[in-house]
């Protein structure tokens, strides 16, 4: 079987497909495009929403080493499925909540079932790729998986606007993400139970503080792993901090009268506008992931990761420029690209973690990678909502982008 059966074969594989559809149902988060605006719109200043995103990073922080060994030595579908039950109670909480405390509650639910959900999952995609002797197809599957995630987003953003504009107020689209989040549930629980982590009598569980000292002792004696560790939650952490932040960008453009010239309905325009931006990120983003492998063999992993680190720093440099000069289409696209960066870009440091670590602590090692992730976020989103709030928001992209400049220099990633 040449090379190109064989990516057919596997794209057309059951499992495959359940993987896929698991990433697509999760991404229904009708809530997305207007989650930023709906805080701001309680009562909410930039600062207290980037201290409630630190408020989840912190959870996940603290509990993402914990939930990794769980899964990896208590069962990966199990871990699964709680982490939906805490999703499914943050959503509950948003649509109560009235206040920063309320809000802030149901950031640590969501920040459970991050913590529980992260990792496990590729660790399952990474045991079935064994099993079936497919793991040089790691960066053509995380991509095809991804890509589904992220027609997930885009259809999740178109059906936002007809839920935001019918729903008789905003936060009952929290309620109507619950739905998808039950029928991943039932998905969950018919994958195979060979995707667990086998225990053996003679190979009993270790306790949480022997096993996070091995890995802890792996990653410092493994100097490219824990580059790439680093690079990756890096980058991740800068786009978590500002992803949202087109939200108050668009809506400030929109409140000049001349964005409604052919339109009737400011507030309606608002949510389909932001919808479809959503939607457009998601979809070039899913394009991006599906065929990004097809570029590593000319520029190798580490060559394509580097590249779009750098590219990153200087569309941060850009959304500062055109900011200032009030030019606001430019900086729609530019964030079209960051979104196509970023969603380009992790299936190769997915690639680059799994070759590193060793398999029967890959869903840890993930673990560890965004616990870092968090630990960075939990940094930069308050520091960025202060910036914003306090100086501007082209002054916060600044900031952030010179940081991100320079710690990409210091972390390139070596070829594995």
């Amino acid at each position: 079987m040449n090379l190109m059966d064989s990516e057919k074969a596997i794209l057309k594989d059951p499992q495959i497909t359940k993987f896929s559809l698991y990433g697509f149902f999760k991404n229904l988060k009708f809530f997305e495009p207007y989650l930023l605006v709906y805080l701001i719109s309680n009562g909410l200043t930039l600062f207290q929403v980037g201290l409630l995103q630190a408020v989840m990073e912190g959870t996940v922080y603290l509990l993402e080493i914990p939930t990794g060994l769980i899964a990896d030595h208590y069962g990966r579908k199990k871990a699964l499925i709680a982490s939906f039950f805490f999703y499914i109670a943050s959503f509950a909480l948003f649509f109560a909540g009235r206040s920063f405390y309320l809000f802030a509650a149901a950031m640590v639910f969501f920040g459970i079932g991050e913590a529980f959900r992260s990792g496990t999952h590729k660790a399952m995609i990474y045991r079935y790729l064994d099993i079936r002797e497919w793991a040089s197809f790691k960066t053509l599957v995380y991509g095809r998986t991804r890509s589904f995630s992220l027609l997930g987003t885009a259809l999740s953003s178109v059906a936002a606007i007809a839920l935001a504009l019918h729903l008789p107020a905003l936060r009952v689209i929290f309620l109507a993400a619950v739905v998808p989040y039950l029928a991943d549930i039932l998905l969950i629980l018919s994958y195979p139970g060979n995707l667990d982590e086998e225990r053996t009598p003679d190979k009993p569980p270790l306790s949480f503080f022997s096993f996070s000292g091995e890995v802890f002792k792996t990653l410092g004696q493994h100097k490219s792993l824990r580059r790439v560790i680093t690079n990756s939650a890096l980058f991740d952490s800068v786009f978590k901090t500002v992803k949202d932040y087109i939200q108050p960008i668009t809506l400030a453009y929109l409140a000049l009268p001349v964005a409604w010239s052919f339109v009737l309905d400011k507030e309606a325009g608002e949510k389909v506008i932001l919808g479809l931006l959503y939607a457009a990120f998601a979809l070039f983003g899913a394009l991006a992931s599906r065929y990004v492998h097809r570029l590593v063999p000319r520029f190798g992993v580490a060559g394509l990761a580097d590249r779009y680190a750098l590219i990153t720093s200087f569309l941060f440099f850009a959304i500062t420029l055109f900011l200032r000069l009030d030019f606001f289409f430019p900086v729609v696209l530019f964030y079209l690209f960051l979104n196509i960066l970023k969603d380009s870009r992790r299936p190769l440091l997915v690639q680059a973690i799994g070759d590193l670590a060793q398999k029967e602590g890959r869903a840890t090692v993930l673990s560890v990678e965004s616990q870092l992730k968090s630990l960075m976020t939990i940094l930069f989103a308050p520091l960025f909502g202060l910036l914003a709030q306090t100086v501007s928001i082209p002054f916060a992209f600044l900031i952030l982008g010179g940081i991100m400049a320079l710690l990409s220099f210091a972390l390139k990633i070596q070829e594995t």
